[in-house]
């Protein structure tokens, strides 16, 4: 019965296919709090967030393909990052011996930058293309019911309904 509680929970916690919404998936979140918590260095703690996000990014690609709401895993995912540059803040005030995790923090963060970028450039574009459809829209382009677009009082004449 041991055993299978642990095989049980090394699934839950290492595989992608444990995603929000499945029975697995608090027993995955509790095991990586006892992770989170266990690292205790600043450069361990860098560690960890950098293994989550990637989890947290493999579970999205799944749940893209699932069809699945994307919305908490984001929130996940960003909540991971802000949490990694706050670390980074304090790996900057003392002296990071490993140089491959100072390159994979800085990498992270500016990937995230240019992703927030890229949203609001997205944003912007749709809030101009939806400005443009507002300015172009033909004005009275609705008419009551009843009535139709022709030959009568100023182009429009009421439809006769036979019975």
């Amino acid at each position: 019965m041991l055993a299978g509680s642990i095989s049980t929970g090394a699934y839950a916690y290492n595989s992608p296919e444990v995603t929000e919404g499945m029975a697995l998936y608090p027993l995955k979140q509790a095991l990586e709090q006892v992770e989170e918590a266990a690292a205790v260095t600043p450069e361990g703690k860098a560690k960890f967030y950098l293994k989550k996000i990637q989890r947290r990014e493999a579970e999205k690609v799944l749940m893209e393909r699932r069809h699945q709401k994307l919305e908490k895993i984001d929130s996940q995912i960003k909540i991971v990052e802000d949490k990694l540059e706050k670390n980074n803040e304090r790996l900057e005030k003392i002296k990071v011996k490993d140089e491959t995790l100072k390159f994979q923090i800085k990498e992270r963060l500016e990937n995230r930058l240019e992703k927030q970028r890229e949203r609001l450039e997205k944003r912007e574009q749709n809030l101009k293309n939806k400005k443009e459809r507002l300015i172009n829209k033909p004005k009275n382009s609705v008419l009551a019911p009843g009535f139709r677009r022709g030959a009568g009082r100023n182009g429009i004449e009421e439809n006769k309904i036979n019975n």
